[in-house]
């Protein structure tokens, strides 16, 4: 078990010539509310200052700690454990010299100096000392967070992770609001045909085609061309064979000649033949395409191209979209990690009241009660969680400071009383005015009167 740990309350506290205490000695029950009395300006507040001068540490000693006119001051702590045996004596001394601290720890019948007087004492003091829960009401929204997020010690402060998750959502309204501009525009382009290709057609290219089928056409003619003069050749050739033959019959005196010529006919028809077999051959080889195919893709790639650019840009659209979706679904799941995580972390905090928590209100954080605002729930829920929250602020050195304890009704003192003695605590405010049989009555600085046993 840590030390101290069962919690420490005030044995015994006594004063001289602090601020405006003279001399004052107080042995208040163990848990409970100790009530400090008496009229403005007699030391009520300087004896209530007793605790945190002794255990808060230079941050909670004044300046100016001698009471006007003497020359030094003094003041003793006394630390009682929760079954009421001593445990710790704080002892601070003031002279011109400067300032004194020396704490002594309580063990086998006799106090024992402790090393580290201040160390040891932040050790176990922590932040509580000194926590006013009224002054917590008073405190803005904003502060009151921060107090709380202290006492709570939390892993990670959830004003980051709303902060995280205000970012993401941002992003995703951005993206959302973005899917919905390109869903209006795939929604408004026409769905493309089967028959539309993935690609456009080449104007350039079928051109090309169209030229080089041109050219065939354009030797196809040359070689029908060669093919008819030199049939006309071959014509005129069987033409002179037959008026040759028709000679010999008729000229027998001039045979020899008419035969040479006859050689001469059958040689140049053998020759003619030949030649005129070659170009057939190779005119009908020669490919004869049709243009018309061709001309009409150019007539209709316009057409065909505008399609193909609808589709694609239909296509890129719809993949952007999809692409939109899935960002939008990581930073969904994003957020809810975020939530999760929030839900998770305040989930394992031990708030030191029921329903106690942190909502944003007006967009500011702020801190709750089952969901409500603390300036909007009573004055006495307002009083429990702050003296609550001052216990969880005090773990070990269970002593609560209430400076306006004037301000609370009978109804809330029982209130605090009960919490006090339920969780073994102390609660000290100062009253101004007597306030009956159950209090301290301070005067010039000192006890004039004590509680009445059993009031």
């Amino acid at each position: 078990m840590t030390e101290y740990e069962s919690g420490l309350t005030v044995l015994a506290l006594q004063g001289e010539n602090v601020k405006r205490v003279r001399a004052v000695r107080i042995i208040p029950p163990r848990t409970g509310v100790v009530k400090i009395a008496g009229k403005n300006g007699v030391g009520k507040s300087s004896t209530l200052d007793l605790i945190p001068f002794g255990l808060g540490g230079a941050r909670a000693r004044p300046a100016m700690p001698i009471r006007r006119g003497a020359t030094n001051a003094k003041e003793v702590v006394e630390l009682q454990d929760a079954e009421g045996k001593p445990a710790l004596r704080v002892t601070l001394t003031w002279t011109g010299k400067g300032e004194y601290l020396t704490v002594d720890r309580w063990t086998a019948g006799k106090w024992a100096p402790i090393k580290g007087p201040q160390e040891f004492l932040d050790s176990i003091v922590g932040a509580g000392l000194g926590f006013d829960p009224l002054a917590f009401m008073r405190l803005k929204p904003a502060q009151q967070v921060d107090t709380l997020l202290g006492a709570l010690k939390l892993a990670e402060d959830p004003r980051a992770i709303d902060a995280e998750r205000a970012q993401v959502a941002e992003e995703r309204t951005g993206v959302n609001r973005e899917t919905k501009a390109l869903r209006a525009r795939v929604e408004v382009m026409p769905e493309p045909g089967p028959d539309v290709p993935d690609a456009e057609v080449s104007v350039t290219a079928l051109m090309t085609e169209r030229d080089a089928l041109a050219a065939q056409r354009e030797a196809f003619a040359e070689g029908q061309r060669k093919l008819q003069q030199q049939t006309r050749l071959q014509d005129s050739a069987a033409a002179a064979v037959d008026a040759a033959d028709r000679e010999v019959g008729r000229l027998r005196e001039v045979l020899a000649q008419a035969e040479t010529l006859l050689g001469k006919a059958k040689g140049a028809l053998v020759e003619a033949s030949a030649t005129t077999r070659t170009i057939a051959a190779a005119v009908h080889a020669l490919p004869n395409p049709s243009l018309d195919a061709v001309t009409a893709q150019i007539s209709a790639a316009d057409g065909v191209n505008r399609a193909v650019r609808v589709k694609l840009e239909r296509q890129r659209l719809a993949t952007e979209l999809d692409a939109k979706k899935q960002v939008t679904a990581f930073l969904t799941t994003t957020i809810d990690g975020l939530d999760e995580r929030k839900r998770t972390l305040l989930t394992s905090a031990s708030f030191p009241v029921p329903g106690l928590g942190f909502e944003l209100v007006a967009g500011a954080y702020a801190v709750t009660l089952g969901g409500v605002p603390l300036e909007q729930i009573s004055q006495s829920e307002q009083i429990r969680v702050g003296v609550a929250l001052a216990m969880a602020l005090a773990p070990r050195v269970r002593v609560i400071l209430i400076r306006d304890g004037s301000l609370l009704d009978v109804d809330t003192l029982v209130q605090i009383e009960a919490l006090a003695g339920e969780r073994g605590y102390q609660v000290w405010t100062e009253i101004v005015g007597p306030d009956g049989d159950d209090a301290f009555v301070i005067e010039d600085g000192g006890v004039i009167r004590e509680p009445v046993k059993g009031a």
